[in-house]
């Protein structure tokens, strides 16, 4: 059983233009009808990351470049590991009407460079993604594996800087992680899981947080998952170019 894809083939909820965070239980509709889809155990997936274009031009370049051979994979899906856009919200738009060309439904995991602007703080940093690509954390399945897409950019304080001089750090909070065991709960043992997320969950940044994670590792996410196959993937510095 899949989601009914929308024409941007961006997986996302809709919220009603003025709708107030205390007011989405009630002016949400969230009926819709799940679609049967047959689906094989084994299948391709496409792996974007960084593709940060900071302009109209250098979204063409994408377009052009990676977009193109993303459209001819014949894969099932595709995973754009952050980073979209660089610093400029305003590409969204024309971001989701280039996906869409390409028929494949492409889920999305937020970047640093995806927050609202420098200047924002907790949770409003991802409202402008959000309200194209919906919730910045979420899963999906596919065959006989389970896809978590985590939101863990987590922007400092101001005044604070992580060890390696950034204004933001990477983090999973308390939530996700029971969201991610609330899933596993209903996922058979033997079926994989995928965790993507933007920044690395193990660094050497800092020799005092050997986990390289504010608050939870590598180590850490993968207690959620125990006995279970599991794949763990990040963003690497591709420069834009697909892997699979």
């Amino acid at each position: 059983w899949s989601l009914p894809d929308d024409r941007s083939r961006a997986f996302s909820r809709r919220i009603p233009a003025g709708a107030s965070a205390a007011s989405l239980t009630e002016v949400l509709d969230l009926d819709f009808g799940f679609v049967p889809t047959p689906q094989s155990t084994t299948f391709d997936a496409v792996l974007v990351a960084d593709t940060q274009p900071a302009t109209e031009q250098e979204l063409g370049f994408f377009r052009d470049g990676a977009l193109t051979e993303i459209a001819n994979t014949g894969a099932a899906f595709a995973i754009n590991h952050g980073d979209i856009v660089f610093d400029n919200p305003a590409l969204y738009a024309p971001y989701v009407q280039l996906i869409s060309a390409t028929g494949i439904t492409c889920h999305h995991a937020p970047g640093n460079h995806d927050m609202n602007s420098i200047t924002c703080a907790g949770d409003n940093c991802f409202e402008t993604f959000e309200s194209l690509f919906g919730a910045s954390s979420y899963a999906f399945q596919q065959g006989k594996a389970v896809f978590f897409i985590l939101n863990n950019v987590e922007r400092l304080p101001p005044g604070r800087v992580s060890a390696s001089g950034y204004d933001y750090r990477g983090a999973l909070g308390e939530r996700q992680l029971r969201f991610v065991r609330n899933v596993l709960e209903h996922i058979p043992r033997e079926h994989l899981v995928v965790v993507s997320t933007h920044i690395p969950l193990v660094g050497f940044e800092d020799p005092s947080d050997p986990a390289g994670n504010g608050r939870r590792g590598r180590n850490g996410g993968a207690s959620l998952a125990p006995s279970r196959p599991s794949c763990w993937r990040w963003r690497r510095s591709t420069n834009g170019v697909p892997s699979r």
